[in-house]
């Protein structure tokens, strides 16, 4: 039975992990936008904006690397547990 609550509780830290991903994405993405909207506008936050698309994208990457990972982990589990 323990194993069956690890199972569950790895697979909805995933599950939020690539929620994470979706949301991280968009706001890096429209951040982007914004950044190049307000250099071209010659707008003072610009920079701001610009530091704000890297952090998300770096986060956004560094995220989408440990998602392979972390499935990958948990179908080992699920076979382990198929397999007894």
């Amino acid at each position: 039975m323990n194993k069956k609550q690890d199972i569950l509780k790895k697979y909805s830290m995933f599950l939020k992990a690539k929620k994470i991903l979706v949301v991280l994405a968009t706001i890096a993405s429209l951040s982007l936008i914004a950044y190049v909207s307000a250099y071209k506008m010659d707008i003072k936050f610009a920079p701001i904006l610009m530091i704000i698309s890297i952090i998300c994208t770096g986060l956004f990457l560094v995220l989408w690397i440990s998602i392979k990972p972390m499935k990958k982990h948990i179908l080992e589990i699920i076979k382990e547990q198929q397999g007894k």
